[in-house]
Formats: structure tokens, C-alpha cells, sequence
């Protein structure tokens, strides 16, 4: 019975294991760079804390992209997905 669970579920298990080696990968050189350049990234902060609008407003426009980008998904969805005409 497992066996067939694991069978099915194949394709979700690989691709839950590329993402956890990638974000390993990646926060294993995010972190050797923030060691290895940890002065920058401290006067970094220390910028950030006396202009905070250098990191709010880049953050304001990509989540607004991100719903805009969302929306239009459904909306091309709805669109076009002829499942959904008769409704």
C-alpha cells in the first residue's frame, strides 16, 4: 500500500527534494557571503535604519506586483478555461 502511495507521488517528492537541496544550496552562499562580507552588510543596516524608505517602497512595488500578476492569472483563467463557461 505505501509502495503505491510513493509510486503516485513520484513527481512531488522530487520536486520537494530539488527544493530543499536548492534552498540549501542558496542559503549555504548567502551565508558564507554574509560571513565573508559582514561589514558591508552591518553598514547596510545602519543605513537602512536612518532611511527606511530605501527597503519600503522597492517592497510596496513588488508585492503590488505580485498581486497584479496574481489577479491577471485568475482573470486570464476565467477567461479562457472553457470548463468555466457554463457557470
Amino acid at each position: 500500500m505505501l509502495s503505491r502511495v510513493l509510486y503516485g507521488s513520484r513527481v512531488s517528492l522530487v520536486v520537494g527534494f530539488a527544493a530543499v537541496v536548492v534552498g540549501g544550496l542558496v542559503g549555504a552562499t548567502l551565508g558564507l557571503l554574509a560571513g565573508f562580507r559582514g561589514g558591508m552588510i552591518q553598514e547596510g543596516r545602519e543605513y537602512l535604519d536612518s532611511a527606511w524608505w530605501i527597503s519600503t517602497f522597492p517592497g510596496i512595488v513588488l508585492m503590488a506586483t505580485s498581486l497584479v500578476v496574481s489577479r491577471t492569472g485568475d482573470w486570464l483563467r476565467d477567461l479562457l478555461d472553457p470548463t468555466l463557461r457554463g457557470e
